[in-house]
């Protein structure tokens, strides 16, 4: 599913999957037996057996292995640590936690089974490891070093690149986290880039002044940790830093914005919500502008999905547009977008459906309108 969000006069889109999903598992049980078989008043009856001591020297066997994995992430997760390697000790650490619900399940059916229970607390040490995550995690920062505050022209890129720096405090003394990955986005949710620390712990990024807001703007670094438990998203969440950037005066530069499907026909509604995102970019539209900004909507796949709600047809399409220069007949650029629909009913349903969640990234056309001027 994907929405289009509204928020302030700015659009970004939001996708969702969702799926149900049954499954019937079919599984050998080591020792099982069926002992007895008869039939009373039409019904049949069997009754089966299961030798224990076989059945639960297997499950024995996976719990030690699973701790034995469980401790050597654990290990491992304190040596990165101790080395400096900060965001591999967390990784680690919290693939050790991955383990733990497959740990306690099989304990919990060994001990339903056995006289002697396996272990009835924290065999893992599960809740210690969750207070040295979270202890971890608390003691990173991330800091913009340089480059913070400057101005540009629409679409262009800042004359500095902005460097950020992530460190963690061992014992009052900074220790640069190298490997760390990050994902810079602008105010809107788009995505500037990704990048990672280096072994000094900084990482930069040239960046577009992309005019999400027409004066102060504001980019988020934000560390990345995949998959990452909900007990620890309010931690990284605070982790987070942002550097401001200005867009410099400029007169709004006339576009004309023509789109069309493959069939030649002219989609008036897909041209509203694109000259929407460039008059936001602070440009103007003018159907007589010298500037024209034409696209093609091409269809590139159609899908059938079974849920729960029934068959579903999933079209998928893309938007390429070029801006071109009407006095010369050049392209200046181009960009692109996707969209999905959905619909239960047939694939005019669903064409329709992707036409209106288009998404075009507003940074690279930003970037592609940032080189037109006034003359």
């Amino acid at each position: 599913v994907t929405r289009e969000i509204e928020t302030n006069g700015q659009f970004n889109f939001e996708s969702d999957f969702k799926n149900a999903t049954t499954s019937k598992v079919d599984e050998t049980m080591q020792g099982l037996e069926i002992v007895k078989q008869t039939e009373h008043a039409g019904m049949y009856y069997a009754m089966v057996a299961l030798n224990r001591e076989s059945y639960l020297l297997g499950i024995h066997s996976d719990l030690q292995r699973l701790q034995a994995e469980y401790n050597d992430f654990v290990t491992r997760g304190e040596n990165s640590i101790n080395e400096g390697r900060i965001f591999a000790g967390i990784t680690n650490y919290l693939d050790a936690q991955n383990l733990t619900s497959e740990f306690y399940a099989l304990m919990a059916t060994y001990n339903a089974l056995s006289e002697v229970p396996y272990g009835a607390g924290d065999e893992l040490g599960l809740g210690n490891m969750v207070t040295e995550i979270r202890s971890v995690l608390e003691r990173i920062s991330i800091s913009v070093v340089s480059g913070d505050n400057q101005s540009a022209a629409r679409g262009r890129e800042l004359s500095e690149p902005l460097v950020v720096s992530v460190t963690y405090n061992r014992t009052g003394s900074e220790v640069p986290v190298s490997g760390m990955p990050i994902r810079v986005t602008y105010q809107d949710g788009t995505v500037a880039d990704r990048i990672t620390t280096g072994s000094n712990g900084r990482a930069s990024i040239n960046l577009t002044a992309v005019p999400v807001r027409r004066e102060t703007n504001r980019v988020t670094f934000q560390p990345i940790f995949t998959a990452i438990p909900g007990a620890y998203r309010n931690i990284v969440r605070n982790l987070e830093t942002t550097a401001t950037y200005q867009i410099e005066a400029a007169p709004r530069v006339p576009i004309a914005v023509v789109i069309y499907d493959e069939d030649q026909v002219r989609q008036s509604a897909v041209e509203r919500r694109v000259a929407s995102t460039v008059e936001r970019l602070g440009f103007e539209i003018n159907d007589d502008a010298n500037y024209l900004m034409q696209g093609v909507i091409a269809v590139t796949d159609y899908e059938e999905i079974s849920g729960t709600a029934g068959t579903q047809i999933v079209a998928r399409v893309r938007l390429d547009l070029q801006v071109i220069d009407r006095s010369t007949n050049s392209t200046i650029g181009s960009v692109s977008g996707d969209g999905t629909g959905m619909s239960n009913r047939n694939e005019a349903e669903a064409l329709r459906a992707s036409f209106n969640r288009i998404n075009v990234n507003r940074r690279e056309l930003s970037e592609v309108l940032g080189s037109l001027t006034e003359e």
